[in-house]
């Protein structure tokens, strides 16, 4: 993408040709490599670049009626499962790196390689890309996938014409890997008479339940956690009006219960 090369031989004549172009689907060199021939052979002057003028006039309105085809596929009257707000955040692939999905003034974009791409709703969870300043990305449809929690978990691109689409998964928010704010989150948590210690280790917090080993919480969506030896259980913090945290949730198989967070106590002044 964003560059073309033609390499041409006339072995027999003793001719070699390299045309490098800095843009995408350049005609170009094609257009100089032919031009050159006729020259060097003695060949009839043929106008290669008025034969490309209306070869593109051609290809233009094609590619105009092909894209009226291509819009009568959208499925009319539909509108995204989530709020805009659900969309945006950071998706992962191992081998692609990082695609971020960005919500400014209503309106989704996305940011792929350092190209930004604004994305309008194409039907149900498909949004698609629109013109832009860099147009690699125009008519790229991003489908976003749903976990079985009803979360935004992934997202699916095309961006191998010979391969499957590409799968990128949704991040947690950033700031579960903040030790800033991940100090708010620490302390006990109490419900009857069993107690929990939240506790910050490097940039991991840990949960402790007495009688049992220290579980590593790990960052999930929906601003929850897992236990890292344990998966199936989950941890959620409770936030007061003022941001405060005042509880935490263990959701686990056999319920949800909500522990509350005790208060810190001063030492004694003198």
């Amino acid at each position: 993408d964003g560059f073309s090369a033609l390499v041409s031989f006339l072995p027999q004549d003793g001719y070699g040709f390299v045309v490098l172009t800095n843009r995408n689907g350049s005609v170009l060199p094609d257009l100089l490599v032919d031009t050159i021939m006729d020259k060097l052979l003695g060949l009839e002057p043929v106008d290669w670049i008025g034969e490309a003028v209306k070869n593109q006039a051609q290809g233009e309105e094609l590619g105009k009626k092909a894209g009226e085809k291509a819009a009568a596929r959208k499925i009319a009257g539909t509108r995204p499962s989530h709020p805009l707000t659900d969309y945006a955040g950071t998706y992962f692939h191992p081998g692609y790196g990082e695609l971020k999905v960005n919500l400014k003034e209503g309106k989704l974009s996305f940011n792929y390689n350092e190209i930004t791409t604004p994305l309008e709703h194409w039907h149900y969870d498909t949004f698609n890309g629109l013109k832009s300043a860099d147009p690699a990305f125009e008519d790229t449809r991003l489908t976003f996938q749903t976990d079985p929690n009803g979360r935004v978990a992934g997202l699916t691109v095309p961006l191998e014409s010979t391969a499957d689409d590409i799968v990128f998964k949704k991040r947690p928010d950033e700031r579960y890997y903040d030790p800033g704010f991940l100090n708010q989150l620490t302390g006990s948590y109490v419900l009857l008479n069993q107690a929990l210690t939240v506790s910050l280790k490097g940039n991991s917090l840990t949960l402790y339940v007495p009688g049992q080993p220290l579980y590593e919480l790990v960052p999930d969506l929906g601003d929850e956690f897992y236990f890292k030896q344990v998966p199936v259980i989950r941890v959620r913090f409770i936030f007061g009006p003022k941001g405060e945290v005042t509880a935490l949730e263990t959701i686990q198989p056999n319920g949800v219960f909500e522990f509350k967070k005790m208060e810190k106590k001063e030492p004694d002044q003198k």
